[in-house]
């Protein structure tokens, strides 16, 4: 019989695009995500004949589908996005990544920038307990800002 960890209802610290504000929950804010589309092998012409969808979240799914509303979702489907820039680079597809983790390969000329294309701007917040042990939660706060800051 597998075992099986109990749900007890706790959070140490979690990152999230637009949190619900919950009581006895602190939400900071410590950085925009800009998602935009790519295309790898430099499709840059018809970006869409390669096109996968690279699931960012149910936010994500509803702009895009506001955005693309005649595009018909493709058979190829990626629910891991960290997976997405090695798939694009390889298989010479086009998909929407943040422009953070696709800027170095677009700058090598492995991926290019479509550039009138739908961006999307998500928020991204730290989510934490306000009844805290401030001493433990300080330098990871200052550490999360500290990364956030250079982003």
């Amino acid at each position: 019989m597998p075992h099986r960890v109990p749900i007890e209802g706790t959070l140490d610290l979690a990152i999230m695009y637009r949190p619900t504000n919950r009581p006895g929950l602190l939400i900071e804010h410590l950085f925009d995500e800009e998602l935009v589309l790519v295309a790898g092998g430099g499709e840059r012409k018809q970006p869409m004949a390669n096109y996968v969808f690279v699931n960012w979240g149910p936010e994500f799914q509803a702009d895009h589908a506001l955005a693309f509303p005649n595009l018909r979702l493709p058979g190829l489907s990626l629910d891991l996005g960290a997976l997405g820039s090695s798939y694009l680079l390889n298989a010479r597809s086009a998909g929407y990544l943040p422009i953070r983790s696709a800027q170095p390969h677009i700058d090598s000329g492995e991926l290019a920038l479509i550039k009138r294309s739908p961006r999307f701007v998500y928020p991204a917040y730290a989510v934490y307990p306000e009844d805290r042990d401030e001493e433990a939660y300080e330098p990871i706060l200052a550490s999360l800002k500290q990364i956030a800051s250079a982003l």
